[in-house]
């Protein structure tokens, strides 16, 4: 399965292409197209009208979450089907806090 890495504060669109079983560009059978993440902890989906893409976007915490989109028919068969790891890193440090010691007595 593939990844694909983003920062926490990032989003990007995902388009699908359809592939036969010997790897070669083809069409995707009519039917339904319908988008999943497993931990929407981790990133939330905002499909397009024709579900050919999808807005994926990170809500906040670090983690990889699997996210499958498939066609199926009217009976609800999958007819093609795919899924991506979305690893969620941090992004570039913007704020310092202070984690000072235990005060002790000067010698």
């Amino acid at each position: 399965m593939a990844t694909f890495t983003m920062t926490d504060s990032q989003q990007s669109t995902f388009s699908i292409v359809a592939y036969d079983k010997m790897g070669n560009p083809t069409t995707l059978p009519p039917g339904s197209v319908s988008w999943a993440v497993d931990l929407t902890t981790l990133i939330s989906l905002t499909p397009a009208a024709d579900g050919m893409s999808c807005l994926v976007k990170a809500v906040g915490p670090l983690g990889t979450a699997v996210c499958s989109c498939r066609v199926s028919n009217a009976d609800g068969t999958t007819l093609a089907a795919g899924s991506i790891d979305v690893e969620i890193v941090s992004g570039a440090a913007v704020t310092i806090k202070f984690d000072p010691g235990t005060p002790v007595e000067q010698p």
